[in-house]
């Protein structure tokens, strides 16, 4: 990796924009097994907000308590679903003094100071509308611990037994645009396979983004959710076995589709219907990756 670029440890949270926080809870609870903390007052935020835990990763679920609020806007324009990646750091203002020297643009030059964490957004605008958070120190998790970084063995009765994150897929208007602020940040990981074979994939700590702005992928993936690409579009995690999540995914009449081999990943996957989980388009797989 290169010395000179800020020392992105993980990506340690996804967050998701709803509309009813018990409501999604307990589908990450029924579905994916995830595990939730404590409800928690974003003032600062103008939203009510919950981390469930799953895996290696934290979904953040933000509800918003006015209609003038950043999530409310949100919701309001694109729906429920995906709204940013949360990067954490050894050094914010190393990071910020980084990104601003070269040029990379946040919304926020000084942290925003919560409860045991910093925090700053950089802006998604060259990031094909993406937006990252940065998160130096440890937010108020789901068992006030760290968060694992390796993939975690999941005990039977967990949901479809979700083990850990293992990719976010973005679609962009313009790959190449994009692609040289990407650079700036993420070190370059290998060689996509599969549909994506015009995308190009970084290695963020424990799991992969990968870019991609083929027409065809695009067109499939939409196939496959019934919504719009661009963007966060997809978040790939592993299960301890796809014929078990399958079954699971049965008994509980959630909608999903197959995925064949190659198509995402070297062995079959599925995904399951955004509708299912307020929005938010899941993969899973029990290959490695």
């Amino acid at each position: 990796m290169d010395k000179s670029r800020p020392m992105i440890k993980r990506i340690i949270e996804i967050g998701v924009a709803v509309v009813d926080l018990k409501k999604t809870g307990d589908e990450l609870a029924g579905i994916l097994g995830a595990r939730g903390g404590p409800v928690i007052s974003g003032q600062e935020f103008d939203m009510r907000a919950q981390m469930f835990r799953v895996g290696n990763i934290e979904f953040e679920l933000m509800e918003p308590v006015s209609q003038n609020s950043l999530i409310a806007k949100f919701i309001k324009t694109r729906g429920e679903g995906l709204h940013h990646i949360a990067l954490q750091v050894d050094d914010i203002e190393e990071a910020i003094e980084w990104m601003t020297r070269n040029d990379v643009r946040l919304i926020n030059e000084t942290p925003v100071a919560i409860e045991g964490f910093k925090a700053a957004f950089v802006h998604p605008a060259p990031f094909g509308g993406v937006l990252f958070e940065l998160i130096e120190g440890n937010p108020m998790w789901v068992d006030h611990a760290s968060l694992p970084e390796e993939l975690q063995k999941t005990r039977e009765g967990e949901g479809v037994r979700v083990e850990g994150l293992l990719e976010v897929g973005i679609y962009l208007q313009n790959l190449k645009v994009s692609e040289e602020f990407y650079s700036k940040i993420f070190e370059s990981g290998a060689m996509a396979r599969g549909l994506s074979l015009g995308a190009k994939v970084y290695r963020v700590g424990n799991a992969k983004l990968r870019l991609t702005e083929s027409t065809n992928e695009s067109e499939h993936l939409s196939s496959l959710t019934g919504r719009k690409p661009l963007g966060l579009s997809y978040i790939l995690l592993k299960v301890a076995d796809l014929d078990s999540a399958i079954s699971e995914l049965g008994k509980k009449k959630i909608s999903f589709n197959e995925i064949p081999p190659k198509a995402f990943c070297d062995s079959k996957s599925l995904i399951i219907q955004p509708t299912e989980l307020s929005g938010i388009p899941i993969l899973l797989t029990d290959a490695g990756h």
